[in-house]
């Protein structure tokens, strides 16, 4: 029985590694796919004269969100063999708050033909408050990213009791 309960917490240590590389593996490879696209748009900006500035927006938050990734990524690979220090600001809940109203004000500035219209007043009614539930939930996500955090608690196994 002894045996048992040293080698679990080497097994699930073991499991994290693992968990935590495949994660950032793949959210670097997310974040190499995004900046690749960033740099097509980019490209696409500095060659033609005539260019919207919402989709330079669009391509300056597609590069925030490629970097962020590409950040987490490189984070969640270094905490495998290092202790890394929680952050300051929540930067997902940053990006993510701008994200969800910028996405807003461009539909409402720029709308789309091809998205839903409304058949009547209740369907106008409702979206009109999705669209003022997802700019505060924005504003929420911001301000949250910026308040001070609680660091985790670390659970680490007693191994000072002697069986």
């Amino acid at each position: 029985m002894t045996g048992d309960v040293k080698k679990e917490p080497f097994r699930s240590e073991a499991k994290g590694k693992i968990e935590r590389l495949v994660r950032g593996s793949l959210l670097l490879i997310l974040g190499a796919w995004m900046a690749m696209g960033v740099i097509r748009f980019a490209f696409f900006i500095l060659r033609i004269q005539n260019f919207s500035s919402w989709f330079i927006a669009d391509t300056v938050l597609r590069a925030a969100s490629a970097l962020f990734f590409i950040w987490v990524g490189a984070r969640a690979i270094r905490s495998v063999g290092q202790e890394i220090p929680a952050t300051r600001i929540g930067w997902g809940r940053l990006l993510l708050g701008f994200v969800l109203i910028y996405i807003q004000i461009r539909d409402h500035f720029v709308p789309n033909p091809n998205n839903l219209q409304p058949n009547n007043a209740g369907e106008a009614f409702g979206m009109q408050t999705m669209r003022a539930v997802l700019c505060f939930a924005g504003v929420v996500l911001i301000v949250a990213a910026f308040l001070k955090r609680k660091p985790q608690p670390v659970n680490l196994p007693d191994v000072s009791r002697a069986q």
